[in-house]
């Protein structure tokens, strides 16, 4: 489990009694983790803010070294391209490099316009990644960056709709990339900075500054989608439509596709009500599970607890938390299994 405040490692029980054990810090990490890609044979790659790339092997653990113009060797965001293969981008230069599992990393070079200069990678569909330049965002094809929308800054959110089609959110508004690059349908006027979002019916659930909207792409309107009185911290696709937003200080909140609210506190069972990222896990004998960062440290909650609770069979949730330092910075990554969130 990565966060600003280093890479845990912990070994899952085969009991309830003992389901979580033997945590410990991954050395040299203590500076933060800034993203992970689940690599090949359960190996994971981390970029840090000052030890560079490193790879996780089960029983190894090796740097990278990078080229210098990674100044203070600051790797923010490492991007799965497949199994062996990850884009790399260092924060000092704003530069990215294709690292492949056992060879040396290789510059990727923007085709064209010194707007593609990579600030981060953001989005995997259909085999293509979708990257943030440093204006608007850009495809990588065939070890090339082809840019597309140009924008006044990097994206910084790019999100598929349920037609389909590929949004970026820049400054207060989100912008269509159509097929071809250039940009299509606009809705302005939301609320800055746009932080992410996600699909939801008719459009897309935003966190923009303290606010999550419902923005329609039908009609390009946004209205407040109203939360319990907290800051939203993070959003996150719950399937089957429905989205986790977690708060900070109201606990957790499940927003099904019709816009019914589900919320839990901790005088539900939740461990802590200042949360932040959140992501899915699969825990001992391949129980699912949420991960939350919090102010008290790295909290799990059954999935099926959460479900019972909704329903009115369940008065405690079934959570645990992880004796790890608060992890509620504003990164958080998790690595369950060969799959990856962040």
């Amino acid at each position: 489990y990565a966060t600003d405040n280093g890479m845990w490692m912990f070994h899952r029980g085969a009991d309830a009694a003992k389901r979580f054990k033997a945590i410990h810090m991954v050395e040299d990490t203590a500076r933060g983790v800034r993203s992970i890609h689940a690599g090949p044979r359960g190996s994971a790659w981390l970029g840090t803010d000052r030890f560079g790339l490193r790879v996780i092997e089960p029983r190894r653990f090796e740097r990278v070294e990078m080229p210098d113009t990674t100044t203070y060797e600051e790797v923010v965001w490492v991007h799965g391209v497949d199994d062996s293969t990850a884009i790399v981008v260092g924060q000092g230069a704003r530069v990215a490099y294709v690292v492949q599992q056992g060879a040396d990393p290789v510059l990727l070079e923007p085709a064209g316009d010194p707007l593609t200069k990579v600030e981060s990678a953001t989005l995997a569909v259909d085999g293509v990644s979708w990257l943030a330049p440093r204006g608007g965002i850009a495809r990588y094809v065939d070890g090339t960056i082809e840019p597309c929308v140009a924008l006044p800054g990097p994206a910084s959110a790019i999100v598929r709709a349920e037609d389909g089609s590929i949004w970026a959110g820049e400054s207060d508004r989100l912008v269509e990339v159509l097929a071809d690059g250039t940009p299509g349908r606009v809705i302005e006027g939301l609320a800055r900075p746009i932080r992410n979002a996600i699909p939801y019916p008719g459009g897309f659930l935003v966190r923009a500054g303290r606010l999550v909207l419902r923005v329609d792409t039908a009609s390009a309107e946004a209205r407040t989608f109203h939360v319990p009185p907290a800051e939203p911290r993070a959003l996150a696709d719950a399937g089957d439509g429905a989205v986790w937003i977690t708060t900070y200080g109201g606990g957790l909140v499940r927003v099904q596709p019709d816009g019914r609210q589900e919320v839990w506190t901790s005088a539900d069972g939740l461990p802590d009500d200042h949360l932040g990222w959140v992501g899915p896990m699969v825990g001992p004998g391949d129980l699912q599970m949420l991960a939350l960062n919090s102010n008290r440290g790295l909290a799990l909650v059954s999935l099926s607890s959460l479900d019972a609770s909704s329903k009115g069979e369940l008065e405690q949730l079934d959570a645990w938390l992880l004796p790890t330092p608060e992890t509620n910075g504003p990164s958080g990554c998790l690595l369950g299994g060969s799959q990856a969130s962040s």
